[in-house]
């Protein structure tokens, strides 16, 4: 089934044949589950403002593809997610944004992590493009391609600076041996 526009406050639900797959070459945004598989080829925007869809099958971001999620905070619904309940094959574009979830425009501070995308099935390939937010104090972005999920973080950029306080110094030799003290670490330090 091809549907180009799903849009709603409320929960989205397409009651699918729960074996079948849902062709999208438009929008669909909301929140709620789609009771299918999931080929998009279009764009996914979780919520209107911080909210969830859950795809109840595989899931299959396109070369063209993009998925937008928004930042409001660091609490599981203060953002966007995306949760298969099978595979995830990524590809297309991922743009995030930061917003405002009640206590003013989010600023995503050192140590952050968001799961952004899950699949239960296991994640193959990654995002073609990123359109991150820029974020002040040198802070920067991490993106992590895990067994189950996509992980955006926010890191101190300053490699070495494992206290995330904007410099290198011995206050960070000493996280670094009481926590990692691995060479592979030493060497950012």
């Amino acid at each position: 089934t091809t549907n180009p526009l799903i849009a709603s406050n409320l929960a989205v639900r397409i009651a699918n044949d729960p074996g079948g797959t849902f062709s999208n070459a438009g929008l669909v945004q909301g929140s709620g589950t789609i009771n299918a598989s999931l080929v998009n080829n279009g764009n996914i925007e979780p919520g209107q403002s911080a909210g969830a869809i859950e795809v109840s099958g595989n899931l299959t971001l396109s070369a063209g593809s993009q998925l937008t999620i928004e930042l409001g905070g660091t609490a599981g619904d203060d953002y966007d997610q995306l949760i298969a309940s099978g595979t995830a094959a990524l590809g297309g574009s991922l743009l995030v944004t930061l917003i405002d979830a009640g206590a003013g425009l989010f600023a995503p501070a050192v140590g952050d992590a968001f799961s952004i995308l899950s699949a239960a099935g296991g994640i193959a390939s990654g995002f073609s493009n990123l359109t991150l937010p820029d974020l002040e104090g040198g802070l920067s972005w991490d993106i992590d391609y895990l067994t189950n999920s996509v992980v955006l973080s926010v890191t101190s950029g300053l490699p070495g600076d494992f206290n995330g306080n904007g410099t290198v110094d011995a206050a960070d030799y000493v996280i670094w041996r009481k926590n990692d003290g691995t060479p592979n670490s030493y060497n950012e330090w």
